[in-house]
């Protein structure tokens, strides 16, 4: 269909008051915006897309609870309530039988500090659909500090399904014999069961593969291993466990990891270090060992970084050489867009998936836990994640050259059928680039 590459955007004259503080205003935006994004002129012909009474999943970015690690501002972290408050509201239109809003953040986060009872209380006052809020989560961290990276079941192994991608995986062209993957604070010899050369699993909640429609509310922001997160990345939080997430890979760039550049004895003995602890969760006596191991050669990278004058701390792929966690992101969007409700893949996409960013204020500098706010006055809304994306990453300033990411949607996505509108005019990219580019602060080496 031509509009399955079109963009339509909304951008703020001024973005000095707080844009999130007029509901209204912000009801009527996004309607305009999904419309005008679908090439529709009615509600009814946006029905006409959809089942009779569809079920909705809407996945916001809920990454983490605590404004303290994000500079006590939380509008550059999560998907604004505002937002998804406006998006219940159109969606209720379509006469959903049940909309179902979902995300897996970091394993800190307590999700009830977000999805406050009052929060909760306004999103069914949206809508009477049957509203579901769930945290797909397989495990959550235990309660009892004292278990170091402990885990306590959250839901049953039976609401998801372990979908293998084979060799198909954007994954599989790193990897090898010697199986590097990694993700912190994880038994990693768990991740590479998951990960190996020819297999490539997720665990993804069930839920995810029986609705009718995907809406997707990405916060957009920089981010310190992928160079930034928008519209593709936010899937990830639809993965349950953890230990299904290769984030990058053990050893500097000499060993064919990218954890860091280059070779560094310190740090690569500190992974292993890491490793082992990570393995002995939740013995805490052995956890505790391996942990004043790699705080020792922690502070021995850090002296003898210093003394040779290299101010680059670089270590656990948080770095533009990075060439893991966007194959990652690229695998899980690909599963939930072209994966049945079996968990087989196809060709073809097999659900509809609307994406709308949440760009009034996004995050610069070391996102996506400790950005600095940016108030970029711009919500813009598409059905083709991956375009939104290539458009994003260039409107912020990066460039196919600098982010790999952004270098693989270059050669995915044909710019010439980008199609950008604000719901009065059309433009081509580069027209748009010169209007809205912005150079985002980066994050710490990049």
């Amino acid at each position: 269909m031509e509009f399955m590459k079109k963009i339509s955007y909304f951008s703020s004259a001024s973005t000095k008051s707080n844009p999130y503080n007029q509901q209204i205003e912000l009801d009527a935006l996004v309607c305009q915006l999904i419309m005008s994004g679908l090439g529709v002129n009615s509600v009814s012909e946006v029905k006409n897309r959809l089942p009779g009474n569809p079920r909705i999943f809407i996945k916001p970015n809920w990454v983490y609870d605590k404004p303290t690690r994000n500079k006590d501002n939380f509008d550059s972290m999560v998907t604004h309530k505002s937002i998804l408050l406006s998006v219940v509201r159109f969606l209720e239109e379509l006469q959903p039988k049940e909309i179902i809003i979902g995300d897996s953040p970091v394993q800190e986060c307590v999700l009830e500090n977000i999805v406050t009872d009052n929060y909760r209380e306004e999103l069914k006052n949206r809508t009477k659909a049957e509203l579901k809020i769930i945290d797909l989560s397989r495990f959550s961290l235990s309660t009892n500090r004292d278990i170091k990276f402990g885990r306590v079941e959250n839901r049953d192994a039976a609401s998801y399904l372990v979908i293998d991608m084979e060799d198909r995986s954007y994954l599989e062209p790193v990897s090898s014999r010697i199986n590097r993957f990694q993700i912190p604070n994880c038994d990693n010899a768990e991740l590479r069961k998951h990960h190996q050369k020819g297999r490539h699993e997720y665990h993804i909640d069930k839920e995810i593969f029986d609705v009718d429609l995907i809406v997707n509310l990405p916060k957009l922001k920089t981010h310190r291993k992928a160079g930034y997160t928008a519209a593709v990345k936010n899937f990830v939080g639809c993965v349950g466990d953890k230990t299904y997430l290769p984030h990058h890979r053990i050893g500097g760039t000499f060993l064919g990891g990218d954890s860091y550049p280059g070779l560094h004895p310190l740090r690569f003995f500190k992974e292993l270090c890491l490793q082992k602890r990570d393995h002995a969760i939740p013995n805490v006596e052995i956890f505790e060992k391996w942990n004043r191991f790699a705080r020792f050669f922690s502070i021995a990278d850090k002296w003898m970084t210093k003394a040779f004058h290299q101010n680059k701390q670089i270590f656990e792929g948080a770095w533009s050489g990075n060439d893991t966690v966007w194959r990652m992101a690229l695998d899980i969007f690909t599963i939930i867009e072209c994966a049945d409700r079996q968990g087989k893949i196809h060709d073809q996409p097999q659900r509809e998936i609307w994406t709308l960013v949440d760009g009034l204020v996004c995050g610069e500098g070391n996102g996506p836990l400790n950005p600095d706010p940016y108030n970029l006055g711009m919500i813009l809304f598409s059905t083709s994640a991956k375009s939104l994306d290539y458009v994003l990453g260039r409107m912020i300033g990066y460039s196919a050259g600098e982010v790999k990411y952004l270098a693989a949607l270059e050669s995915i996505v044909n710019q010439d059928e980008i199609k950008i509108t604000d719901g009065k005019q059309n433009f081509s990219l580069e027209d748009f680039l010169d209007m809205f580019q912005v150079s985002l602060k980066r994050p710490d080496y990049w």
